[in-house]
């Protein structure tokens, strides 16, 4: 009987020290932030860059050319939202249940029903050069924050590491609008009866093609200042961005879309980016 007892003690104590263990390392990359300030050295960059964070914690990139924009861009993706990037890469090609488990088989069941990776691979075969080494340089930004950044604390707390970007994967991470807007068959099996009951009248008015509350009035607007700075007359041999920040926190923008500001000789914009898309 004390031989049980103590056997019973011994895995409780045990259970409660793996506990202890894995809530401290979760709690470790509560404090883990990707890099703000400060000089990164030996990335496969072309020339220097610099990324700016103004009070919003929005990254300004400055950057000589197009190849340079789109890694800074992709390794500040990368740093700020890779969870969020990854989860989208599950959602869309049918994966998530890997990491969240059976609650996640539905959502995986119905997205498998459409050929993502399919219809990807089509498109890359039909881009030309330029695309295509657009969505390259923005992959090895995102694996370059991969291997130089604190991983996400979710990856931590679910206990697994994420794959590297792939430029297929942006392509079918921007996949998950077209799968978020489209309608699935019952909803166009509803709009055709409306249609053939009532013709259009009764269509728009079940099925209107917007709501009020997303109208919202276009007005003539400047664009912002430039918060960024001059572009960097660096004469260092070896291409190395410049990270500044007037913020603390490395996490900024909306859930969903986030706001990048960037800039190369020619051209200045300011926009919002989805994740993970690399435009």
């Amino acid at each position: 009987m004390k031989l049980a007892i103590r056997v019973v003690l011994g895995a409780f104590a045990l259970v409660a020290l793996l506990v202890a263990i894995y809530l401290s390392y979760a709690a470790l990359g509560l404090r883990a932030h990707a890099r703000t300030h400060g000089t990164l050295r030996g990335l496969a960059l072309r020339a220097p860059v610099e990324i700016v964070r103004d009070g919003r914690g929005v990254p300004h990139i400055v950057a000589d050319n197009l190849h340079d924009l789109f890694f800074a861009q992709g390794y500040v993706e990368g740093s700020d939202r890779l969870f969020q990037m990854d989860l989208l890469r599950r959602y869309v090609t049918g994966h998530l249940a890997e990491i969240l488990g059976k609650p996640a088989l539905a959502s995986d069941e119905a997205e498998r029903a459409v050929p993502v990776a399919a219809i990807v691979a089509r498109q890359w075969r039909r881009l030309g050069p330029h695309e295509r080494a657009i969505l390259r340089a923005f992959s090895a930004g995102v694996n370059a924050a991969i291997a130089r950044e604190p991983l996400p604390v979710e990856f931590r707390i679910l206990g697994y590491r994420p794959a590297l970007w792939t430029p297929r994967d942006s392509m079918a991470v921007a996949m998950a609008t077209v799968l978020d807007l489209i309608d699935d068959w019952n909803a166009v099996a509803d709009r055709d009866r409306a249609y053939r009951h009532g013709g259009a009248a009764a269509l728009a008015r079940r099925f209107p093609l917007s709501d009020p509350c997303y109208d919202a009035p276009l007005s003539r607007t400047s664009l912002p200042a430039r918060t960024a700075g001059s572009r960097p007359r660096s004469t260092r041999s070896s291409p190395t961005p410049n990270l500044r920040s007037a913020a603390t926190s490395g996490r900024s923008g909306p859930s969903g879309r986030s706001r990048t500001a960037p800039c190369w000789p020619t051209t200045r914009i300011w926009g919002c980016t989805f994740r993970g898309c690399g435009t």
